[in-house]
């Protein structure tokens, strides 16, 4: 399992605390930041439960998520479909979708969707956080999803 959290150039301190960021070469700034970032990561799919949490904290704090893109790089047998969210919400990102099948691709942004209801449901993450996949149906054997998560990261002036 890898997972890989990639930022622009210009990363400070504040924003290294982020499980996985990285402000090595980062030049500190006292200006506010708004950062592109991308965190991506291979997840091996529970077969003991129906969820499944990313080994690294994919939702970074402080950010706006676009978008979390994913591949199924095993085929998921057995379960009848799977959903992309976090802690809280199943599906804030990906609805269930009954494409099971190795080399299938999704887009989810539901989280951008219509009128956002609560926080939870929206695209704001105020605190760093695992990314979860959820199954339903019957406990799967096998299963494999590559994750990436798209979106912006914001610092605050240093002074």
């Amino acid at each position: 399992m890898s997972n890989r959290i990639e930022v622009g150039k210009d990363v400070v301190s504040a924003v290294a605390g982020v499980q996985g960021l990285s402000s090595a070469g980062a030049t500190p700034s006292l200006k506010g930041l708004m950062q592109p970032f991308y965190a991506e990561e291979e997840m091996t799919l529970s077969t003991s439960g129906a969820t499944t949490d990313s080994t690294g904290k994919l939702l970074p704090a402080n950010s706006i998520i676009l978008a979390v893109t994913a591949y199924v790089t095993e085929t998921i047998n057995l379960a009848t479909n799977w959903a992309l969210g976090d802690g809280t919400t199943t599906a804030r990102f990906l609805v269930a979708t009954t494409d099971l099948t190795a080399g299938t691709t999704k887009v989810g942004m539901s989280g951008m969707f219509g009128v956002v209801s609560t926080t939870a449901t929206g695209p704001t993450q105020a605190a760093a956080a695992s990314l979860r996949v959820t199954t339903t149906g019957t406990q799967n054997t096998t299963g494999k999803v590559r994750v990436c998560v798209h979106g912006f990261v914001f610092t605050p002036p240093a002074s």
